[in-house]
């Protein structure tokens, strides 16, 4: 019974330094805002936005200072909110990842009925840090990292799991992808105030996890033309499931998920002198 069965684990640790990055726009006002606070002394969490605060009376005579130097990344209008953004890219960041990973395959020889083989893998993080602009080592796993473009999304835990068939030319798959829950720290984007009665917008705490499955027939024709032809049908996404709907830009976490919902397909590949 176990004479099919494959089983493998790997661990495996990845240090990269001075990755070039071009930075987004948040990752450019983010850095900006560090220096003001490095170069004043004032904490992060003092500041404050009114007008005619003392903060912000220092962060707008820090910013005039900061328009007169050549090569300025942020142009602002005098009420100081962005009217340009330059993004460069620069040696600007390392990151390091530790991850466990498992796999699992079992093939069975079902005779007349053909082969079967399933296959489940797994990935689960255990570190995924970087350092940006700022020098500091930042801990981006299991977050959405909205906020920055140095890295993307990563959950914690990825589950890959596939049972194909195979019997002469015939072959089908049903396959399944899943990954856990982020926590939520995008920058809320609200276009449409007017529409809620108290003008307010609670975002969610977490973009909740997703499983997606696909399916497959295909079907090999070798006796025509001295050609291979194989004929493919499918659905992507079968069960139709759709993103989150999050207050960000694009309306979901587009980084990991896909708002196109179900999808069928038919494909012919042709193989001509086989």
């Amino acid at each position: 019974m176990l004479e099919g069965l494959n089983l493998s684990l790997d661990y495996q640790r990845i240090v990269y330094e001075d990755r070039i990055r071009t930075l987004s726009p948040q990752d450019t006002v983010g850095f900006q805002f560090s220096r003001f606070l490095a170069d004043s002394g004032i904490k992060r969490s003092d500041y404050k936005t009114t007008p005619g605060s003392a903060t912000r009376a220092a962060a707008d005579a820090w910013l005039a200072v900061e328009a007169t130097k050549p090569g300025v990344a942020i142009l602002r209008y005098p009420s100081g909110s962005v009217s340009r953004l330059f993004a460069r890219s620069a040696n600007i960041s390392s990151m390091w990842v530790d991850l466990v990973d498992a796999k699992a395959q079992y093939v069975m020889d079902a005779s007349n009925w053909g082969t079967f083989t399933t296959t489940v893998q797994g990935t689960y993080y255990l570190t995924y840090d970087y350092m940006g602009l700022d020098k500091v080592r930042t801990e981006a796993l299991g977050n959405q990292n909205g906020r920055t473009g140095i890295v993307p999304p990563l959950p914690q835990l990825k589950l890959n799991g596939r049972l194909s068939w195979f019997r002469g030319n015939q072959s089908a798959s049903i396959s399944g992808n899943y990954w856990s829950s982020l926590v939520f720290d995008s920058h809320v984007v609200d276009f449409y105030p007017e529409w809620k009665g108290d003008n307010t917008l609670n975002p969610p705490s977490t973009v909740r996890g997703e499983y997606i499955f696909d399916a497959r027939y295909a079907h090999v024709f070798d006796q025509y033309f001295d050609s291979e032809f194989t004929v493919s049908v499918g659905v992507n996404n079968l069960f139709d499931k759709r993103p989150q709907r999050l207050a960000i830009i694009g309306g979901a976490e587009t980084r990991l998920s896909t708002p196109l919902g179900r999808q069928f397909y038919l494909s012919l590949d042709w193989t001509p002198g086989v």
